[in-house]
């Protein structure tokens, strides 16, 4: 759920609560269940993938996935992901209807701590109701943070048990003088309606050990760092924050050009990179009020001022709408709306990346479709988004997808609209028992030929065919009208594939 939609939910504050399921099992599903990525991260043994439908996890670069989703978990849609070598943590959700609209709704926050084969859920209550739902995990050791919309930034130091809210104004003062950095001082006066208290990406720091471990949060209001020292006796960092500070775009400041502040304060990811000396934090940012922008901001001074990334989209679109970010050395990968974007050291540059053609799959990614999640091991580049994953080592690629039947033949998506497909199109699935020669027409209710999609395409025999898609015009280029149609593949060894594939604009 990287698509994030700011709702105004009439939210009634209850006590904290949480509840404990641990649920084991044999194994899970084979491969990838959705095409759908959100999130991406790894351990020391295993790439994670958070999906529409389940927490994926690769042991041998992808040669197999196992998918765990709904039971053991409590719903197959992942809204966020963490991975390390202590635990893999996932938070789910689910639609919720109410009053003719769709509102997200949490479903809490789950750990497994032996790659999957069983699962512990916690449900905080931050995560487990109508628009308090995860958007971002990250994790220091056994520690876990959660950016909850509607919800606030929330950690748990004892495996989820228990939860408490890292709130901006933690080091206030009450009209007595007496500090009011406790939960239940801020949580009781609706604090989930401040726009500092809705938070949508979270990063933990450890660049300043051993003095001091930072967290950084981006919500709807710019960006929250939350300082802990360490005790000078025991070493161990305190339990509350001991300072905090606030990154945002504001025009009553003066004491900063425009130019030199976070452009947006809706921070939607952050990402840290430690080069040598430097540290450099990145910021995902969308406009809150009017003189912000949607841009992709950078800070090599923790903070103090901002720089945006030249990243430009198609037909020259400035409004760069970023999800994730990966690094390997000053190398910067950025997930976008557009696609993926890199850039080798200096930043004033940025390429496109596209061709990510599979052809021992025989599959594609789509150019310039989405890309939520990002995530560099080593020399390898592992990303996702609204048309699978995809890995690319020495140059290559490997595109990963979800199939419904893999030895069957069908179109999907079906019905499709040639004017909303991530493929642009309906991609003709089918897997030929041998090496063969493949030929794709469409024909119209009468039978009539619509278009010639494919021509004698060599197809691998036992080996998915993915890579053919029907954009929903005729042979003269024209969209055709809404209706069933029918596709044919002709396989030169004789065998015939007929089925349907649905129109509708």
């Amino acid at each position: 759920m990287k698509k994030l939609l700011i709702l105004f939910l009439p939210l009634f504050l209850m006590a904290l609560a949480h509840a404990e399921i641990e649920i084991t099992v044999q194994g899970g599903r084979s491969g990838m269940t959705s095409n759908s990525v959100i999130d991406i991260d790894h351990d020391s043994t295993s790439i994670w993938l958070g999906t529409g439908g389940g927490v994926s996890v690769t042991r041998d670069s992808g040669a197999t996935l196992t998918t765990y989703g709904y039971e053991p978990l409590p719903a197959d849609e992942v809204s966020a992901l963490s991975a390390n070598d202590r635990a893999a943590w996932t938070a789910t959700s689910h639609s919720r209807e109410f009053q003719g609209d769709e509102f997200p709704e949490g479903d809490g926050i789950s750990f497994s701590r032996d790659g999957g084969q069983s699962w512990t859920n916690r449900q905080p209550m931050q995560a487990t109701r109508v628009g308090m739902l995860a958007y971002d995990l990250s994790l220091y050791d056994s520690l876990v943070f959660g950016a909850c919309f509607y919800g606030g930034l929330i950690r748990s130091t004892d495996w989820g048990v228990t939860w408490t809210n890292l709130f901006p104004t933690q080091l206030d003062k009450d009209t007595l003088g007496n500090s009011v950095n406790t939960d239940s001082a801020d949580f009781y006066g609706n604090i989930f309606r401040s726009l500092g208290n809705r938070f949508f990406s979270v990063k933990t720091d450890t660049s300043d050990f051993p003095d001091f471990f930072s967290v950084w949060g981006g919500a709807a209001k710019g960006i929250y760092r939350f300082f802990f020292y360490a005790d000078t006796i025991t070493g161990a960092f305190h339990t509350y924050p001991d300072s905090i500070e606030q990154y945002a775009f504001s025009l009553l400041d003066t004491t900063l050009a425009d130019s030199l502040k976070l452009p947006g304060n809706h921070v939607v990811a952050l990402g840290i990179n430690w080069v040598d000396t430097v540290k450099t934090v990145w910021a995902a940012c969308r406009p809150v009020v009017s003189g912000e922008e949607r841009r992709v901001a950078y800070s090599t001074n923790d903070g103090a001022t901002w720089h945006t990334a030249n990243i430009i989209g198609p037909s020259d679109n400035p409004d760069v709408e970023a999800w994730d970010f990966a690094f390997n050395g000053d190398t910067v990968y950025v997930a976008t709306s557009f696609g993926l974007y890199q850039s080798d050291g200096d930043y004033s540059s940025w390429i496109l990346l596209s061709g990510m053609r599979d052809p021992q799959r025989q599959t594609f990614y789509q150019d310039n479709a989405p890309f939520y999640a990002v995530d560099v091991v080593g020399d390898v580049v592992w990303a996702g988004g609204s048309d699978g994953a995809v890995r690319r080592f020495d140059g290559d690629w490997r595109v990963f997808r979800s199939q419904l039947d893999p030895a069957s033949h069908y179109a999907y998506p079906s019905p499709f609209s040639p004017y909303h497909s991530t493929r642009q199109g309906s991609t003709i699935h089918f897997r030929p028992d041998r090496d063969t020669e493949a030929s794709v027409r469409i024909y119209d209710f009468n039978l009539e030929l619509v278009k010639t999609v494919a021509v004698d395409r060599d197809r691998l025999g036992g080996v998915e065919s993915d890579d053919i898609v029907w954009d929903g015009t005729n042979d003269k280029g024209k969209i055709v009208a809404n209706g069933i149609y029918f596709y044919r593949v002709e396989l030169d060894y004789g065998e015939d594939l007929w089925g349907k594939v649905v129109v509708i604009k």
